[in-house]
């Protein structure tokens, strides 16, 4: 029965991954400066004119939003439902149904190795970063993709007014990409999907080590929370973000580290940082669990490995690194549908100078976060430091991130997967759900102004709602809800 089950949850959420590959080529062809600067880089004139006619006939201005609502709502129903089948799974047939989930989970990653990344323009400023270094011969740390005007790759991206932000372990797989691809702008795309893919592949190893040795009994659930999760799928095989690469060290060294081995831990949590920095955010809630439990001695040998590797790493930037660190400083004052971009806003519009506004908004928002984390640490030793890292890093986007990023939910959900069922879990699978429905949003503000102060309220409070519904939601209907289980 669950066997049954599985397959047909699977082969409705493979059909729908191809409905969105095709969705992914319908976004393409509304954007026509993209399809230009493709045409023109693949030396395809053809395309653009093409791309113009297919896109009338299709009408792609309205067809492609409703479509994707549709298309992203029955992905979570029936991930949901998957789910939902497998909280009871039989011991036995643990072998069998985990094979059934990762082959399944093969086959959505490989429908959407051929999607376009339509959802964001990130993959074009790593292309345009490489270009930088290998390319035009210059620091990626200090020099900025539009000092090479007549590089035509660096117009593909959003962010070619700013130098990389991303640490040397970032940097140097995102180089792989360039050395194999050269000046193949499909190459390039085709190179770091495959890269997003393996680390995909290599964090549900991790989640899947994990359970088996800690919690076999939720071992295919666990799988199929993190192998099906539509959000994190299409974010990282179908866009070709990065951030599975923090995320995959963030939790090798949290596994090493509940397996004792401290060094390495620290090692791969190194790397995550480097990668990037928000990685930081774990550190603390793992020395303080090592202290709770008198590790000392354990403690400090973690430390001083994670910041000889760290500074090894950063010094290797030479220069660059004082470049990263103002990069990173003109990052954090980007405000884009966050807590802090309401507030800045509020506060601007009561006449506060712009100074005045951000230290009004981080008066609020850095306590509120700073009590989470202060509760997290207090409880640290009831809900496992899992459970302190998922509530940290979510409450570090919903009250402290200065910009509200889908992909960002990738940080998180890879711990997810490792959570008993629960409120916890329930609410950042939710949040993935909002976070990627967002963009259905985001596509009807291209008609008005998705810049205006109402638009930056509705595209958040429609991210984070769903999730605090469920966090919230008295516990006598939630166990209510659990008890027929």
């Amino acid at each position: 029965m669950l066997k049954n089950d599985l397959r047909k949850y699977g082969l409705l959420l493979w059909f729908l991954f191809v409905i969105y590959t095709i969705i992914s080529f319908l976004l393409l062809l509304r954007d026509d400066f993209i399809m230009e600067r493709l045409s023109l880089l693949t030396h395809a004139p053809w395309f653009l004119e093409l791309g113009r006619k297919w896109a009338v006939t299709l009408h792609v201005n309205s067809f492609p939003t409703p479509l994707y609502v549709v298309t992203v709502v029955g992905m979570f129903l029936v991930y949901f439902r998957a789910l939902e089948s497998l909280k009871n799974a039989g011991t036995k047939m643990k072998s069998a149904t985990t094979k059934q989930i990762m082959t399944f989970s093969l086959a959505f990653m490989l429908t959407l190795f051929f999607s376009f990344p339509a959802l964001s323009t990130d993959v074009f400023d790593y292309i345009s970063s490489n270009r930088v270094l290998f390319v035009h011969h210059a620091n990626p740390w200090l020099e900025p993709p539009q000092n090479f005007p007549d590089d035509q790759f660096i117009y593909l991206g959003s962010w070619k007014f700013r130098a990389s932000v991303y640490g040397p372990v970032q940097f140097l797989f995102s180089s792989l990409a360039h050395l194999i691809a050269r000046d193949h702008i499909l190459g390039n795309i085709a190179v770091y999907k495959g890269m997003g893919l393996a680390f995909l592949l290599l964090t549900i190893f991790v989640v899947k080590t994990w359970l088996k040795d800690e919690s076999p009994q939720r071992l295919a659930y666990g799988l199929a929370v993190i192998a099906w999760n539509p959000l994190l799928l299409i974010e990282i095989v179908g866009n070709a973000h990065n951030d599975i690469i923090m995320a995959f060290f963030s939790l090798l060294g949290c596994y090493l580290f509940y397996k004792k081995r401290y060094n390495l831990s620290a090692l791969a949590l190194a790397c995550a940082v480097l990668a990037k920095m928000t990685a930081l955010l774990i550190l603390p809630l793992l020395g303080i669990w090592l202290i709770g439990k008198h590790r000392l001695k354990q403690s400090a040998q973690m430390a001083v490995t994670f910041i000889l590797v760290t500074l090894s790493g950063m010094i290797s930037l030479g220069s660059g690194f004082s470049g990263l660190m103002q990069n990173l400083g003109i990052q954090l004052g980007l405000y884009l549908r966050s807590l802090p971009t309401i507030l800045r806003f509020f506060l601007l519009n009561l006449g506060l100078s712009n100074k005045l506004a951000l230290y009004g908004e981080k008066a609020l928002t850095l306590p509120a976060f700073g009590i989470l984390v202060i509760k997290s640490i207090q409880y640290l030793k009831h809900i496992g430091f899992i459970s302190a890292i998922v509530v940290v890093m979510t409450g570090y986007l919903m009250l402290v991130s200065p910009m509200l990023q889908p992909w960002y939910l990738v940080w998180v959900l890879p711990f997810a997967a490792l959570l008993k069922r629960g409120k916890l879990q329930l609410g950042t699978l939710t949040f993935s759900m909002s976070s990627l429905l967002y963009y259905s949003v985001l596509f009807v503000s291209y008609y008005f102004s998705p810049l205006h102060f109402s638009w930056q309220i509705v595209m958040f409070l429609f991210m984070i709602i769903p999730p605090l519904i469920v966090w919230f939601t008295p516990q006598s209907w939630y166990t209510l809800v659990r008890s027929k289980e």
